[in-house]
């Protein structure tokens, strides 16, 4: 029998058709797998980086929120300072029980019902309320805002130590329940209540020859403190004659402040400035008060002396004479020998009761000079520019500021007075950060 070459190729060939395609179907099996393990390693990798973006976010909005409430505190808008959350008695400030979480703090200072745990649940926990805790949305690479959600929200707790307590942030992203990523940041932090005084010298105070600088708060209760200073001296005589009082301190020593006068150190002038005109600079200040002087109807009066010259008491007079008692002096004021009496009594313009003399220089008298209203003098105070004390005496009907250095040769009174004084609405309560503040995720 003879075989066919031909036949013996073809089924050769038939099944070497067969081995390739089951082989390429093999390889694609591979393939195939090999791409499904790519792309789910792809879109792991994808969910992960998304996962410690949003985390990422999330302590961003924490911090955020941590940074923001501290700022509130010291701020001087009473519905989100150190008032909405704290009472204040002297010197101590206590959290009010409606935001005070210290009953929910456990073992290791977690807001957390387990007492072994190391995480916070904040599910039961009291948090602050009353301030706007949803970030602006960031913006893209073309400037346009996103849809990307931040929100932080606050949470407070007492201590055993009085003025310090706990704050807790949990920062939230997409979502401003914290749904999807959470961060909480914790900190301790104090809040120091600054004396609130009648009469506020941040500069040296330099009594002569015994002179008496007294401030008798009428029992005002916006004020804790009568005489603050940044530092005291005594020249020729002693400092007993310098005190707060209630309501009269010649005749009533128990009726002094403790202690008589507080010593607090010297802040910058500017700190110190906006005490009394918070967010402001001395400069915006006077152009505020020179659009003002131009307007129709005026509504301040800004004095500026010639150069080398200082604004007098016929000044202060003549802006009164106008009708206007918010005064601005670009510069120094002497009033010299000439005695002025009750300057300001009686009036009530511009929503200010008295007057509002602001000094931009040094203040400078020789005589008796009473003020009714608030007085800030951003220079050096009763010191001679040639070195002499010049033996004027100063009572102020209200409240008085200086941000320089005061010289007093014979008396410096302030009596607040209602309406008439202006107790210092910025800076009375200092926070502080702890060191070691610590994060959890």
């Amino acid at each position: 029998m003879v075989h066919d070459a031909s036949a013996n190729v073809i089924a050769f060939n038939k099944q070497r058709g067969v081995a390739t395609l089951l082989v390429s179907i093999f390889i694609l099996l591979i393939l195939g797998v090999l791409t499904l393990y790519t792309n789910r390693s792809v879109i792991i990798e994808q969910r992960s980086a998304s996962n410690e973006y949003k985390q990422a976010q999330a302590l961003e909005a924490a911090q955020a929120g941590l940074a923001r409430f501290m700022a509130q505190l010291s701020g001087t808008d009473p519905t989100t300072n150190w008032q909405a959350y704290f009472s204040q008695s002297g010197s101590t400030l206590t959290l009010n029980s409606s935001f005070d979480n210290q009953s929910r703090l456990n073992a290791h200072n977690y807001i957390n019902s387990d007492a072994a745990a190391y995480k916070h649940d904040t599910s039961n926990a009291v948090s602050v309320s009353n301030v706007d805790t949803t970030l602006v949305a960031p913006k893209d690479n073309t400037g346009a805002s996103t849809s990307t959600t931040q929100a932080y929200k606050i949470y407070l707790s007492s201590t055993a130590t009085p003025n310090r307590f706990i704050l807790v942030s949990r920062g939230c992203a997409d979502t401003t329940d914290c749904g999807y990523a959470a961060a909480f940041v914790t900190t301790e932090f104090t809040v120091a209540a600054q004396p609130a005084c009648a009469l506020d010298i941040n500069g040296a105070a330099t009594v002569n020859n015994g002179s008496s600088i007294h401030a008798l708060l009428m029992n005002d209760t916006r004020f804790n403190c009568g005489v603050s200073v940044g530092s005291i001296t005594g020249v020729g005589g002693g400092l007993g004659q310098v005190t707060g009082c209630q309501t009269n301190c010649q005749n009533n020593p128990g009726d002094r402040l403790t202690p008589n006068y507080s010593t607090t150190g010297t802040a910058s002038k500017q700190e110190h400035f906006e005490k009394y005109f918070p967010g402001k600079t001395m400069s915006q200040l006077l152009n505020e008060r020179t659009t003002q002087a131009a307007a129709s109807p005026k509504t301040a009066c800004v004095i500026t002396p010639p150069s080398g010259s200082s604004a007098s008491a016929a000044d202060l007079q003549n802006c009164l004479s106008q009708g206007q008692n918010r005064i601005f002096v670009n510069g120094n004021l002497d009033t010299g020998t000439t005695a002025i009496a009750n300057f300001g009594y009686g009036e009530n313009k511009n929503g200010i009761t008295g007057v509002e003399v602001v000094v931009n220089g040094d203040f400078t008298m020789n005589s008796s000079v009473g003020i009714w209203g608030f007085l800030y003098v951003g220079g050096n105070t009763l010191t001679d520019p040639v070195g002499s004390k010049p033996a004027g005496s100063l009572r102020v009907d209200g409240t008085a500021a200086f941000g320089g250095n005061v010289s007093v040769n014979a008396s410096l009174g302030v009596y607040v007075q209602p309406g008439y004084a202006r107790n210092p609405n910025g800076g009375s309560v200092q926070a502080n950060l702890a060191l070691g503040s610590w994060r959890d995720f």
